[in-house]
């Protein structure tokens, strides 16, 4: 609790002596080994091409205090198609756009389906926060943990998240457009997939746009879930 009311401190003194409204972030990512999939042919398989194709993977996270945007950057090369797999595994499906105020984010898609947008609310977690510190990139970051719960038909999966986050840039986000922590996260581990950043620009005077979704084309997932259920029964 002392540690909390500590870190809660130092983000709203920062907060208040802070001019940060903006920022750009481009993390990499490492895809290691698992040992599950390790243990099956065709899983290993695609987690050799996941890990092969994460090398040319890079992400655009863009901030301000009320709004962020998560993307794939250009790939300089793929030549082994390794990208999707990589891509994938990661956990990143298509562009992220996340307005904090009205506590919704948005994911926009370009497939079989047509062109849409599903709405979510933004997902929260229950952080702990750790005494535990390093300095990524000349910021002193705090290390916080939490579980990431999926449920989908195959069941429910529980899956260990830890974040490093710095309160010297007071603006709760990092990849995926994960947040809630009191300051950016600079690294994010999540099983064998591990977000760091390459470099950072505080208050971008050139090139900072964030993009919105095409909120006319918005769907809810229960009307996302009907469309792939109409098409696979017309494609019978």
């Amino acid at each position: 609790m002392k540690l909390f009311f500590s870190i809660l401190f130092l983000f709203i003194f920062t907060l208040c002596n802070s001019q940060i409204d903006s920022v750009i972030v481009k993390y990499s990512v490492v895809i290691g080994n698992d040992e599950l999939m390790s243990k099956d042919k065709i899983t290993n398989a695609v987690l050799e091409r996941a890990i092969e194709g994460s090398k040319y993977l890079e992400f655009n996270l863009l901030i301000n205090k009320t709004e962020s945007s998560f993307s794939l950057s250009e790939i300089l090369d793929n030549s082994n198609n390794s990208l999707n797999y990589a891509r994938i595994h990661c956990g990143y499906t298509s562009e992220m756009y996340s307005n904090m105020k009205s506590g919704y984010e948005y994911q926009s898609y370009n497939d079989v389906l047509g062109v849409y947008v599903v709405k979510k609310e933004i997902k929260k977690y229950d952080w702990i926060l750790t005494n535990e510190t390093k300095s990524i990139d000349g910021f002193l970051c705090y290390k916080a943990t939490t579980d990431d719960v999926i449920i989908n038909p195959a069941g429910k999966f529980s899956f260990p998240i830890t974040a490093w986050f710095t309160p010297k840039i007071p603006i709760s986000s990092g990849p995926l457009n994960i947040g809630g922590l009191p300051g950016l996260i600079l690294e994010l581990s999540k099983r064998n997939i591990t977000f760091g950043i390459k470099s950072i620009q505080i208050n971008p005077k050139d090139n900072f746009s964030i993009k919105k979704p095409k909120f006319d084309k918005v769907k809810s997932i229960e009307e996302v879930n009907k469309m792939k259920e109409e098409f696979l029964n017309n494609k019978d």
